[in-house]
């Protein structure tokens, strides 16, 4: 009875000695609302930050402004933002940092035909 005791106790330390640790988890914590962003995205077409004016680095990398890729993207007024808008063109302005948010297209009333996408360059 204690061979068989000893025995499993021998299997469970070897097969305790032997396991591999398991991967640290990673938490990635991201509220898009400020000038840039924490961590480094893939960023696809219309997707921009509302409260930033900063040109697109290279992907991956910090997501670019909205107002820095309306000529390229959107090539139309901006609408939506926390900020209000410009009185001679109707722009919407950048948000202030802390009140943007990531956007995908521009939506109502253009918006047609657009999309975005941000992609996590670090494992979750």
């Amino acid at each position: 009875m204690h061979a068989k005791a000893l025995l499993g106790a021998v299997a469970v330390a070897l097969a305790v000695s032997f396991s591999s640790p398991s991967p640290a988890q990673t938490v990635v914590s991201e509220d898009f609302t400020g000038t840039t962003t924490n961590n480094n995205w893939y960023f696809f077409n219309g997707a921009c930050l509302t409260a930033s004016s900063a040109t697109a680095s290279t992907s991956p990398g910090t997501i670019p402004g909205c107002t820095a890729i309306k000529s390229t993207y959107y090539n139309e007024v901006l609408v939506g933002g926390a900020n209000g808008t410009n009185s001679t063109t109707a722009e919407t302005l950048p948000d202030t940092s802390g009140n943007g948010a990531l956007r995908f297209t521009n939506g109502y009333p253009g918006g047609y035909h657009q999309n975005g996408a941000i992609v996590s360059s670090t494992q979750f």
